[in-house]
């Protein structure tokens, strides 16, 4: 709005330049005064006083009327015509009027190209800040929105994907999955993951139970993961993967990597799953004596993964295998490293939280964005309200 704002003060400034220019006018030429004749010798240069004129008098005739023409006593035409009032422009003069106009159309170009740059710039702004999507449901269903934003990065390799939670016969599904490697493999990765995942529980949640099919689809990802990967010879690409199916009131989830899945209920949030990162297992050797605490807290590999979409080397998972049993008001939290990795705890609880999920979901958005944090991740998360 303010791109647009700008335009149009710059517009109405041109159109009062233009507008003044073209008031400039030139004043009429008025005739020289009449000289007075000079006085015959031994007489004073003197002018004698005209006799006063009767009304009648000095109301010209039809005949002498201005812009007509009068008529000597022969009947010819006299040469005597009222003067024209149109104005001759000097040379100079119309040089100067052709800069003005000259000028007036330039600035009327710069504004054009300012206002086209300003709505380019507007529309990558919004593009690398965030996008959000609300998917409204059918009332008493499943609301769900969510937010993504490019952050520092020059590519997005994050990637999500949510059901219609029009048609929740089977239950909403929801991914959010993180690509590594840099560059368009961890964006394909994260894509690949995503993707299949949508397809498999369209294809598998009216004959199989969450539970069995949350983990069948996360070893077929891996495979197509491996396979892909494989082929363009990238030994260090992958994805992190964080996945929720909700049926009737019940919660069923599956997480690979450090992405994460929070529950929102009365105000708190709680992390459901584990990461599957170095400081888990440098917390746990910190716990029996192994390593100091402080070693375990300043570890450089702590933030490490260990177990992703497309590793070589076993695949770890984390979800559950009973139902958790979801109340009214209750919302779901999925979201990349980008989201928890900028905002505090206590941020991101409050903004999660606001009464309207579409309002929440902006307000993490606002408060990531307001950190102008360097390098600030790739940012992505679904929130699905019960």
């Amino acid at each position: 709005m303010g791109g647009v704002k700008r335009f149009l003060t710059v517009l109405l400034s041109l159109l009062l330049l233009t507008g003044t220019a073209s008031a400039v006018t030139l004043p009429p030429a008025s005739d020289p005064p009449a000289a007075a004749s000079p006085a015959p010798d031994g007489q004073d240069a003197t002018t004698t006083p005209e006799e006063p004129v009767s009304p009648a008098e000095e109301e010209p005739s039809p005949a002498e009327a201005p812009g007509t023409v009068t008529a000597s006593p022969d009947g010819a035409p006299s040469p005597e015509t009222t003067p024209s009032t149109e104005l001759t422009l000097s040379p100079e003069q119309k040089f100067k009027t052709l800069l003005i106009w000259s000028g007036a159309v330039l600035l009327f170009l710069i504004a054009v190209l300012t206002f086209i740059a300003l709505l380019r710039k507007r529309r990558n702004r919004r593009r690398k800040n965030g996008t959000m999507k609300l998917r409204n449901a059918e009332p008493g269903g499943i609301r769900a929105v969510n937010l993504q934003g490019l952050g520092g990065r020059e590519n997005q390799q994050d990637s999500f994907g949510v059901t219609d939670v029009k048609d929740s016969q089977y239950g909403v599904f929801a991914v959010v999955a993180d690509g590594m490697g840099g560059g368009a493999d961890g964006a394909e990765v994260s894509g690949l993951v995503v993707s299949h995942m949508l397809e498999a529980f369209r294809s598998g949640a009216e004959t199989t139970e969450p539970p069995a099919l949350l983990l069948r689809m996360v070893s077929e990802a891996q495979s197509k993961a491996r396979s892909f990967i494989s082929q363009r010879g990238d030994a260090v690409s992958g994805s992190t993967l964080v996945a929720a199916v909700v049926k009737s009131g019940e919660l069923y989830f599956v997480s690979v990597g450090d992405s994460r899945i929070c529950l929102l209920r009365g105000g708190a949030a709680v992390q459901l799953n584990r990461e599957h990162i170095f400081a888990s297992e440098l917390d746990e050797k910190a716990a029996r004596g192994v390593i100091t605490l402080e070693a375990a807290r300043n570890d450089p590999q702590r933030a490490s993964l260990t177990s992703f979409i497309g590793t070589r080397d076993r695949l770890q998972t984390d979800g559950n295998a009973n139902p958790i049993q979801l109340v009214p008001g209750d919302r779901l939290l999925l979201m990349t490293d980008g989201v928890f990795g900028t905002v505090t705890e206590r941020e991101l609880t409050e903004a999660a939280t606001l009464p309207n999920v579409y309002e929440a979901a902006a307000e993490i958005e606002r408060v990531i964005i307001a950190k102008r944090k360097p390098n600030q991740d790739n940012f992505t998360a679904v929130i699905l309200e019960v």
